[in-house]
């Protein structure tokens, strides 16, 4: 598993690590509602290539953050699993 976000200062390895971040953070981000756009899956051999845009709206003022996300994933013994996640800010109005 690796993991990119424009909050870290480099790419995350191993679903250990990301396991250990996301306990990190958990009861401190909310989202009042979200959307996704736009998901498309491209196949690559055995790979599916998920892409989408996301945004997400909490507060009372409606803040919002809009995201790009790409996630690849592997089916292994059986089961899904997603094996690299990319996110990243997206300029607004795009």
């Amino acid at each position: 598993m690796v993991y990119f976000d424009p909050f870290l200062p480099a790419r995350m390895n191993g679903l250990e690590a990301l396991t250990a971040y996301y306990e990190g953070i958990r009861g401190k981000i909310f989202a009042e509602r979200f959307e996704i756009i736009e998901p498309i899956v491209t196949y690559i051999a055995t790979l599916p290539v998920l892409t989408f845009n996301f945004i997400s709206y909490a507060g009372s003022e409606g803040a919002r953050m809009r995201w790009n996300c790409t996630e690849v994933y592997r089916r292994s013994a059986g089961k899904w699993s997603i094996i690299q996640t990319h996110w990243s800010l997206t300029q607004d109005g795009r």
